[in-house]
């Protein structure tokens, strides 16, 4: 997170695009939703809520217990999770 943050983080408290900041954080893989406010006189704050998988999914990604499908860092599986399979429109919708 800080990786993805520390570059967009320019022109001080007032020139820093929060926008930028929300999107990029967005793009990761297990940020399910993220706020990005400034806070006088010189923070930025920002709320992150992660995703947690209920199960792995086909080979390589991860699903929520809302069916969300997100695909992380081959590091970052998480072992023991039940392994669903299938195509994604016959299992959630």
């Amino acid at each position: 997170i800080i990786d993805t943050v520390s570059p967009l983080v320019e022109d001080g408290f007032f020139g820093t695009r929060l926008y930028r900041i929300k999107d990029a954080l967005q793009a990761l893989p297990w940020v399910a939703t993220v706020n990005v406010s400034r806070q006088w006189p010189g923070k930025i704050v920002i709320h992150l809520y992660e995703r947690t998988p209920m199960a792995r999914w086909n080979q390589h990604d991860l699903v929520t217990a809302d069916g969300i499908i997100f695909t992380p860092a081959p590091s970052d599986v998480v072992p023991n999770l039940p392994h669903l399979s299938g195509p994604p429109n016959e299992v959630f919708d």
